[in-house]
């Protein structure tokens, strides 16, 4: 398993391949999506207030949770229903995601460009050792990079910070043992993927390794590239063979990475339901006491449910981080590849009717005998 040095370390060259550094456009852009982004989180906070002062309004009529819109509930029920708007998928995550379509086909093509041009650099002696099918499995796989900036950034942050500020909300409307309780949970649930996603991450590893290193795609691949000689040979059976092996060892690895995620969202559950009974609790013991009412037991269970939302999202998106630079550890090594062969350019001198070669260097390769 890769160190968290290691991770940030992949994670930084990729974001120098994915950050508009030459375009200033795409990098307003990228600030405007940001201020959305935050625009975001205060509507998501607002939001809960707004929800308790409207039930305090069909509580207790008369008393008016917020000068400004009096006593009536209509004002502030047509301002939840405004805020809910903004804060659901259709509102300014709509915008925002119009506003990013230039930045992710940006990524996409910076990718695609620095991949194509590479391999293309490489020597005539790599090419004829590498085979097709698994190049084309690389290359494959590390397409899932270019979405590693929106998890990043619309997903893991926005669950950051909504846990956060979840947890000044509950010390300071509620009391600070509410706080250390969601705190506990909301640590416990992030210690949990984190260790329970590092073993399916090195089980996926391993998968992965019988998928390009076993060959189960690249041999279908290399045959149907190859079929004349595969009949010519009469290597049929064999190639059934082994293609049949590769798939049952795959698919062996596979059996334990559907198991370990029904493991993961199981210890998920049973974190968060343990801490939404202890906090139901806490809640309902103050309200009992009267130093709460009933408002703010509806705004602790939709906050807590709302924080639950960000939690599976963040675990998912780990998983899917994970899962997107194990598929692209590959694409890494071989842009690492070095090139052995680099033109330094020409010009001709000057210009006759005969040709001129200044400073001619002859190389010889060792020769590499290769089996088709």
């Amino acid at each position: 398993d890769p160190s968290w040095r290691e991770l940030f370390s992949r994670l930084f060259r990729i974001a120098l391949h994915l950050w508009p550094s030459r375009y200033p456009k795409l990098q307003f852009i990228a600030f405007t999506c940001f201020f959305i982004f935050v625009l975001g989180r205060v509507v998501n906070t607002f939001l809960l207030f707004v929800l308790s002062a409207l039930i305090t309004t069909f509580d207790t009529p008369g008393v008016a949770p917020f000068p400004a819109f009096g006593s009536s509930p209509w004002p502030y029920l047509i301002t939840y229903v405004m805020l809910r708007f903004l804060a659901s998928s259709g509102g300014l995550a709509a915008f925002r995601d119009a506003f990013w379509i230039p930045l992710m086909q940006y990524s996409d093509r910076s990718m695609l460009m620095l991949s194509f041009n590479h391999v293309l650099a490489l020597s005539l002696s790599w090419h004829t050792k590498r085979k097709i099918g698994e190049l084309l499995c690389i290359l494959d796989r590390g397409s899932a990079i270019n979405r590693l900036g929106e998890l990043i950034g619309f997903t893991v942050v926005p669950a950051l910070v909504d846990i956060c500020v979840a947890l000044v909300v509950f010390v300071v409307k509620f009391e600070p043992a509410l706080g250390a309780v969601v705190g506990v949970v909301m640590g416990s649930h992030i210690w949990a993927s984190v260790v329970l996603t590092r073993y399916r991450t090195s089980i996926r590893r391993l998968m992965n390794e019988r998928d390009v290193v076993s060959n189960m795609r690249g041999i279908h691949t290399d045959c149907l590239l190859n079929y004349k000689t595969v009949k010519y040979f009469g290597g049929e059976e064999y190639e059934a063979q082994r293609y049949t092996e590769a798939i049952e060892e795959y698919q062996s690895l596979e059996k334990r990475v559907v198991l370990s995620l029904n493991l993961l969202n199981l210890v998920q559950t049973l974190i968060i339901t343990s801490g939404l009974l202890v906090g139901s609790l806490i809640v309902a013991s103050r309200i009992t006491r009267g130093q709460s009412n009933t408002s703010d037991f509806v705004v602790f269970i939709t906050y807590y449910a709302q924080l639950y939302f960000s939690l599976s999202n963040l675990g998912g998106v780990y998983r899917v981080i994970n899962q997107s630079l194990i598929d692209t550890e590959k694409l890494l090594h071989l842009l690492n590849e070095p090139t052995e062969v680099v033109s330094r350019g020409f010009s001709f001198l000057s210009y006759s009717r005969s040709i001129i070669f200044d400073t001619l260097d002859l190389f010889l390769f060792p020769i590499i005998y290769t089996h088709r």
